[in-house]
């Protein structure tokens, strides 16, 4: 569904802001 989709968007999104404070 939708929500599920955003759901694992929003997920990967933080994951991926995540990584970028990490790596700076």
């Amino acid at each position: 569904s939708v929500k599920r989709y955003l759901d694992d968007y929003s997920v990967l999104l933080s994951f991926v802001a995540s990584y970028e404070y990490w790596s700076y």
